[in-house]
């Protein structure tokens, strides 16, 4: 299964991912805290599970993604295809794809 998601997200190195693949609370636990303080979302640690954003299990932040959303109307693999970039990705890209809740190999 490929391990890049629309926005450009390696799976593979995500913690809420890998979490998912070893059972790790801790792992879950830093998840909980890292979209609470950057997003201000509430996701209990039970609810930071991911199989990566293209299979069927992905994580409740990124069920409504618009990213997903517009690749799928435009029929584009991910946002890096697509000519005209729009704002929200270029900033989202920018301050956090492949930065934080990643695992550093």
């Amino acid at each position: 299964m490929d391990m890049i998601c629309c926005c450009g997200h390696d799976c593979s190195k995500c913690r809420v991912y890998r979490a998912t693949i070893t059972n790790d609370d801790a792992m879950r636990d830093e998840s909980v805290r890292f979209y609470k303080a950057q997003f201000n979302m509430d996701i209990p640690s039970e609810k930071m599970r991911c199989l990566g954003g293209r299979s069927e299990e992905i994580m409740e932040a990124c069920l409504e993604c618009p990213f997903k959303k517009c690749c799928e109307e435009k029929g584009l693999y991910t946002c890096s295809q697509c000519p005209q970039p729009c704002e929200t990705f270029t900033g989202y890209a920018e301050k956090y794809i492949n930065k934080y809740n990643q695992i550093s190999e």
